[in-house]
């Protein structure tokens, strides 16, 4: 049991009882002992009083602990542990049994300077304040529930501490256009870099905060919006709104070659999925909308294009006008690349003889086998023997009755 905290020099009282196992109360026997731990390692019996059977009543023991007894020991900031360190309960030993605890001004907490002064508390609950006992009296007091009365001195003000005005401190409509006289707010009004990204709070500033025609062009000087005045990664995709930029956003021509800096539109500037089918409108890809030589080799990362990256049935014949792929649109090489990837290709021998569903190649190279290989026959087989006449790679029965010579199927 925590029986509390308490300051040095104060004396302790515990009592607590002893009894058999069916709860009869019966005396502390054995010569018992009372020691006092203190942090669970050090122990003294400096002011330490049991008395046992207490006021004449069985099982009823008394401990009274004088701090006052050993300074030393019994020193503010630690925690104490009271053991019967002697003694039996019933002829059973109670020994290292611990019967209470406190601590002397070991927890947080309020503390009169002096010991045993007590608090000044009005009827209502509320404390005394001691203008003349003030923690650190020269530190800034906010004082934002409270009104002044009128002051008698007021020092000067040379500034306001850091976030002392924010958004939600200013009421609703506080500020307005119509409060601000005509060029009170300029270029020249704002320290160098005293607008950033950081000084405006998240959502500052958004479409639904800024009139129709605030900003145009024309209210915007020459060269004022530069690749140098935007942040790194200032405008994402995050950033803006799904739909705040479309077609209408831009006047006619005001995206072409010379407005787009070299690399500003590359892989790695645009998210997996970012351009889809569903992002462009009917017929506004066409030829006349792509510049002579806009799409070459030397534009695409090796790679870029392959099966992966191409949904299944995304080229089909009807995506291709009549006449689109022709002799003219082959590059001159076209037809030779074309040469070499189907009669270029290196045959290897069959080990046995194909399937009537195989591949073209297949059939091409058993045709050339059979006209060129070894062909042996008896009276009742025929076989085709690969090129090293070392093993036999098709096999055909044949029979001749006189009037009809038969071959059978190659198997």
């Amino acid at each position: 049991m925590y029986l509390g905290e308490f300051t040095p020099g104060k004396t302790i009282v515990r009592r607590f009882n002893s009894h058999k196992a069916d709860g009869t109360p019966i005396a502390l026997a054995g010569t018992p002992a009372i020691s006092v731990y203190k942090n669970s390692t050090t122990e003294s019996t400096s002011g330490v009083t049991l008395t046992v059977d207490y006021d004449s009543r069985t099982g009823m023991n008394h401990v009274a602990i004088d701090t006052s007894a050993d300074g030393t020991f019994y020193a503010a900031g630690n925690d104490f542990d009271i053991v019967i360190t002697t003694g039996t309960v019933d002829s059973i030993s109670v020994v290292g049994m611990v019967v209470g605890s406190f601590s002397l001004s070991n927890r947080a907490g309020i503390r009169p300077t002096v010991a045993d002064r007590t608090l000044d508390v009005s009827s209502g609950g509320e404390a005394g304040l001691d203008w003349a006992n003030v923690g650190t009296p020269g530190s800034t007091v906010s004082l934002s529930a409270t009104t002044v009365g009128t002051a008698t001195a007021v020092t000067t003000v040379n500034g306001l501490a850091a976030n002392v005005i924010t958004a939600t401190s200013i009421a609703a409509d506080a500020i307005t256009a119509a409060k601000i006289a005509d060029g009170a707010i300029d270029a020249a009004t704002f320290a160098n870099n005293s607008i950033t990204a950081n000084a405006i709070a998240a959502d500052a500033i958004t479409a639904a905060k800024i009139a129709a025609d605030a900003i145009t062009s024309a209210k915007i000087a020459n060269d004022a919006i530069t690749a140098a005045k935007i942040a790194t990664d200032a405008i994402t995709a995050a950033k803006i709104e799904n739909g705040a930029i479309d077609a209408a956003t831009f006047a006619a021509g005001a995206i072409n070659n010379a407005a787009i800096a070299s690399d500003a539109i590359s892989n790695s500037k645009i998210a997996i999925g970012a351009i889809t089918s569903d992002r462009f409108g009917l017929n506004a890809i066409t030829a006349p909308a792509i510049a002579a030589g806009a799409i070459t080799s030397a534009k695409f990362d090796t790679g870029a294009i392959n099966a992966a990256a191409i949904d299944t049935g995304a080229i089909t014949s009807d995506k291709f006008a009549a006449g689109a792929i022709n002799a003219a649109a082959l590059a001159t090489d076209a037809a030779n690349e074309i040469r070499d990837a189907v009669w270029a290709q290196a045959m290897s021998e069959l080990a046995s003889v194909p399937g009537v569903t195989d591949t073209v190649l297949a059939a091409i190279q058993w045709l050339f086998l059979t006209a060129r290989n070894k062909i042996t026959q008896t009276s009742t087989t025929q076989l085709l023997r690969n090129n090293a006449d070392s093993a036999t790679i098709g096999t055909s029965t044949v029979s001749d009755d006189g009037t009809t010579f038969t071959r059978g199927k190659f198997a």
